[in-house]
């Protein structure tokens, strides 16, 4: 924005002194700071047009960790006044030279602008399905599946060529989401740096980027089931394959548990991919087969993502209570016991790898990928 041109003002618990443009010391938790340093960057900037909140503050904070447990919590009472009430407070003590500044129109021609592509882009699905049904026609759904439930589980659960892969995206998924809610706890009791929680959530999400397109090459070539049990078995080696990184520490340790962990980021492009892939597939061979129940295969496939993301987290807290661990009474991590810390390498190495042999073994059972 400086370079732009912009007269700029920043706002900083703790000032470096180094900025280009002026920062002034404030405490966003504190109303007499924010409204006092509110007041002192609009006088020096005689106006305001753009305010940007970007002060934050994170770290692991479960939900076991109860109010009572922290005497009375203070982390989790920190991050909210920080970035919830911290955002607010400003925001509100600089709503007035906001709206006095004008721009209204500026806001007016965006939300005109918004409403319309929304409305251009709902005419034209409607007129793509409509347009889709008149080529392709319509088929009556299922009588057995009914409109519940339960029913629809009956009509997917008949089916071995789709309850096989949904049975196996479950184990899938609840592997994924316990490797992603163990992963903070690692950063900060196996390599004692919560930093590395970014650095390795980017690693493990970034390859599906470029992953994606290589892994649909694969498959015109050599087939989804092949490419969705190597993904498994990739990542389940992968799991296993970070004890040898938390067993090194250090910066060497770092290291192996971040190729490992890029590694089964590619892993995890494949598994999303290739998974959804063969929903539409189940849904053609039961339309051959003189039944069209679709509705019912992707409401099931909906409930069972949601369900796997949940289990995920709660299995891993599962194991941690097992071991022992202990919630942190402070902003820093508290020591653990040896069992804990056990609980903690195996809930995020050992069980992940064990539940994706699961979901690997359930998709062998597979038949419709005719290049398997």
């Amino acid at each position: 924005m400086v370079r732009a041109g912009a007269d700029v003002v920043g706002l900083d618990l703790r000032p470096s002194g180094d900025e280009p443009f002026p920062v002034l010391g404030f405490d966003v938790t504190d109303d007499a700071s924010v409204a006092a340093a509110v007041a002192e960057a609009l006088e020096l900037l005689g106006g305001l047009d753009v305010l940007v909140n970007n002060a934050g503050v994170g770290g692991p904070a479960p939900a076991e960790y109860a109010p009572a447990e922290y005497a009375p919590g203070e982390e989790v009472r920190r991050q909210l006044e920080v970035n919830l009430l911290g955002t607010w407070r400003v925001t509100a003590a600089r709503v007035g030279a906001l709206v006095a500044a004008g721009g209204r129109g500026d806001y007016a021609l965006m939300a005109l602008v918004l409403a319309s592509v929304t409305a251009v882009s709902a005419g034209v699905a409607l007129v793509g399905a409509r347009r889709l049904t008149d080529a392709c026609g319509f088929r009556v759904p299922d009588e057995r599946a009914g409109h519940a439930v339960l029913a629809d589980l009956r009509v997917a659960w008949r089916d071995r060529d789709y309850r096989a892969p949904v049975l196996s995206y479950l184990f899938t998924g609840t592997t994924t989401h316990l490797f992603l809610a163990a992963l903070p706890y690692v950063t900060a009791y196996v390599f004692d740096d919560t930093r590395l929680t970014a650095l390795f959530m980017g690693l493990f999400l970034a390859p599906a980027l470029f992953a994606s397109p290589l892994w649909t090459a694969w498959s015109r070539r050599f087939g989804k089931q092949r490419g969705l049990l190597l993904s498994q078995g990739v990542f389940a080696a992968g799991s296993l394959a970070l004890l040898v990184g938390a067993l090194l520490g250090g910066t060497a340790g770092v290291a192996v548990a971040a190729v490992v962990v890029m590694v089964m980021g590619v892993a995890f492009a494949g598994l999303q991919l290739f998974a959804f892939s063969m929903v539409p597939d189940a849904v053609a061979a039961a339309g051959a087969a003189g039944s069209s129940k679709a509705g019912a295969y992707t409401g099931v496939w909906t409930a069972t993502e949601a369900t796997g993301t949940a289990i995920g987290p709660y299995l891993y807290s599962a194991v941690l209570a097992l071991g022992g661990f202990v919630s942190r009474t402070a902003a820093e991590p508290v020591a653990q016991s040896g069992t804990a810390l056990g609980a903690l390498l195996v809930g995020f190495t050992v069980v992940p790898a064990v539940l994706m042999a699961v979901a690997l073994g359930f998709q062998r059972r597979y038949t419709l990928d005719p290049a398997a």
